[in-house]
This record gives structure tokens, C-alpha cells and sequence, in this order.
């Protein structure tokens, strides 16, 4: 995989000790209807040219596919759905009183961020 036209990957690393996920313990389905015809998850997967798509919860893997030759391996470009997911960290983080403020300097909570170095993309 690893190899997307028109874009760098090097400076993504891969994760020194990767997080353990536990496997799913049953097997996990989904259906939909649209049009008056029934469609399952892998059905509507390949249609959106979906390379991988994982389901979690508490730790515990729910649903995991990867297609069009991708492997659990690679590393994918999320664009903007990191984006997504850090707010709603955040909005946790807040809500349980973790992060007091959303003024708080970032640097408070993740102080080597204070003489981090980071690559410098070309």
C-alpha cells in the first residue's frame, strides 16, 4: 500500500509498540435498505472505495475489513477525520474535567511539546 500518487508518506512513523486491540469475539453484521433493495456493510464498503474500516469499543475490536488490497500493516490518510475524532476527545476530556479549559495552553497538558522538534514537511 504505502505507495498514494502525489503524496509523501515518510513522515508518517509507524508506532515504536503498536496498541494491542482485542479481537472480536462474535461476528459482527449490518444491514441497510435503500430503494426498496437490501445492502449489507461490505456491500456498501466497496462501493464508497473504502480501503479500511474498523469498529471499536472499550478496547475490543467490533468490526475490522480492509479491501483493495490493503492490510491491517498499512498506514491510511485520514484527511480531515482526525480532525473529528481529536474534538470529540476533547469535548470527553472537558467534559470529565481532564483539560479545564479549552484557553488552556496545549503545552499544559503535553508539556514535551515544549521543545519538540517536528519534521519539516518538503
Amino acid at each position: 500500500m504505502d505507495k498514494i500518487p502525489n503524496q509523501r508518506l515518510d513522515w508518517i512513523q509507524h508506532a515504536a509498540r503498536p496498541f494491542a486491540l482485542k479481537q472480536p469475539t462474535h461476528p459482527f453484521t449490518l444491514n441497510y435498505q435503500a430503494n426498496d433493495k437490501t445492502y449489507s456493510l461490505d456491500d456498501y464498503l466497496r462501493q464508497g472505495d473504502v480501503l479500511g474500516f474498523l469498529v471499536l469499543k472499550d478496547g475490543q475490536i467490533v468490526f475490522e475489513k480492509y479491501l483493495h488490497d490493503s492490510k491491517p500493516e498499512d498506514r491510511f490518510l485520514s484527511m480531515s477525520v482526525s480532525k473529528s475524532v481529536v474534538s470529540v476527545l476533547f469535548g470527553v476530556a472537558v467534559d470529565e474535567g481532564k483539560i479545564h479549559s479549552v484557553d488552556d495552553p496545549v503545552v499544559q497538558y503535553l508539556p514535551f511539546l515544549r521543545t519538540a522538534r517536528t519534521k519539516t514537511r518538503r
